[in-house]
């Protein structure tokens, strides 16, 4: 072998060895930078969807609670309120129950408005609400056993409860109880309505 072939045969291992290590090209970086920010994009979009997924169901379960809650305080105190005059030897159950509500001056409660009240509270104050009523306060070092409460301590929540009472048109001895939790997911409002129907077991 001469020494011209020689040169030539390293000369042309060298370029071969160059073109096997050198590193992407300026385009090659961009479109995997881009692949990248798309995958990167669409994995953040899920993660956001799933969080908001999961603070709705929380919010749906809440509003449900808190709707039950309402209806659960209302029966309880007329069956209270029965037992209570029975204990007395009298018959007007009925009559205390609903004016504990506002039933039988057409106020409080029996107002196209309705009211809110503190349903775990034993002296329970009955709030006629105005164009809205108060938010429910968030407070999870509650004392009267309930976190959602209108206490002085805790945070306002994105929750409002109403209580609407009427006497029933066709049986004045039952009493029908709409209650309606309104809240916000973002903002959009959402509402949530129980209805439910009492009687007087007591007559």
């Amino acid at each position: 072998m001469n020494i011209n072939n020689f040169k030539n045969k390293i000369l042309s291992n060298d370029k071969k060895t160059h073109k096997f290590s050198s590193g992407f090209t300026l385009i090659e970086t961009m479109v995997s930078i881009f692949i990248l920010t798309i995958a990167l994009s669409a994995f953040m979009s899920v993660v956001a969807s799933s969080l908001f997924t999961a603070r709705y169901a929380n919010n749906e379960i809440t509003a449900n609670y808190l709707l039950q809650e309402a209806v659960d305080g209302i029966r309880n105190e007329r069956d209270t309120s029965f037992q209570k005059q029975v204990r007395i030897g009298k018959a007007s159950g009925w009559y205390q129950f609903k004016e504990i509500y506002g039933g039988n001056n057409s106020s409080k409660c029996f107002t196209a408005n309705g009211c809110d009240f503190e349903v775990k509270n034993v002296s329970r104050t009955i709030s006629a609400c105005g164009s809205t009523c108060r938010p429910l306060v968030f407070d999870v070092n509650a004392t009267n056993g309930s976190l959602y409460n209108y206490g002085t301590t805790g945070s306002n929540s994105i929750f409002r409860r109403k209580v609407v009472m009427s006497i029933n048109s066709s049986n004045t001895n039952q009493i029908d109880v709409t209650v309606t939790v309104d809240w916000s997911n973002g903002s959009k409002p959402r509402s949530r309505i129980l209805k439910a129907s009492l009687t007087n077991w007591q007559q």
